[in-house]
């Protein structure tokens, strides 16, 4: 990713807090990702960190959300946004990046 790089006027880096976390897992899932305590079992509903297939699953959930949008490449929860525009442009497509990950 870092070898496409260049020849953007105006970039916008954004860090996903808790990325996994944001992706809800269905009952079948759930029982999948169970770990046992001390407490009983505890079956997760948000994707967890540390399961194999998670960055799979995350990057192809990114890939969906914002791979149509142009400039914006994506590795796990970290996005970069690039423009040759101008700075008006870049806000919007950075509004765009948003709006889609709400």
């Amino acid at each position: 990713m870092l070898q496409q790089l260049e020849g953007f006027q105006y970039a916008t880096s954004l860090d996903m807090n808790m990325g996994y976390y944001h992706l809800s897992l269905d009952r079948e899932s759930s029982d999948m990702c169970t770990i046992v305590s001390e407490f009983g079992k505890y079956g997760y509903k948000r994707l967890p960190m540390g399961v194999s297939c998670a960055p799979d699953v995350f990057q192809s959930k990114i890939n969906g959300l914002l791979g149509d949008i142009e400039g914006v490449k994506a590795y796990l929860d970290d996005i970069l946004i690039l423009d040759q525009g101008t700075y008006t442009e870049h806000l919007e497509r950075v509004e765009k990046v948003f709006s889609r990950m709400q």
